[in-house]
């Protein structure tokens, strides 16, 4: 069991692609093509409308989304795992990260390769629409 849902939404609500935001496909096959062009901008954190400083970012994010050692995180919508990469660096934790993106995923290997975690992070290519079918 997931100790911590980390994707900014209400547990409340139903959550389904809307028809502006496209098909399940079509935001795999654009975060496939443009994936490089984001990192190229935002780094390994791929995060709009942020703050210029990217550690404030994050260490504001494990302070406010209550992290600490021994949780378990489930962060949807992970892109390349930058801030699951940097939350496992800082505590021991769990986190499964969840791509639509096979690219993205593939990219993760290179971004989790590089760093030094005190906690375990493993990247999953999955549509997060489909939690209940890959967690129950």
């Amino acid at each position: 069991m997931l100790s911590k849902l980390f994707h900014f939404f209400s547990p409340k609500a139903e959550h389904k692609p809307s028809e502006s935001s496209g098909t399940p496909e079509q935001v795999k096959d654009f975060y496939n093509t443009n994936t490089d062009k984001f990192i190229e901008v935002y780094g390994d954190v791929i995060q709009a409308f942020r703050t210029k400083d990217v550690k404030d970012y994050l260490d504001y994010t494990i302070q406010n989304a209550e992290l600490k050692d021994g949780l378990k995180v489930l962060d949807a919508g992970c892109g390349v795992g930058g801030p699951a990469s940097y939350f496992a660096e800082q505590l021991n934790i769990d986190i499964k990260g969840l791509t639509i993106s096979d690219y993205q995923a593939k990219k993760s290997k290179e971004v989790l390769g590089n760093k030094q975690l005190k906690g375990r992070v493993e990247i999953m290519q999955a549509n997060y629409h489909e939690m209940d079918k890959l967690f129950g």
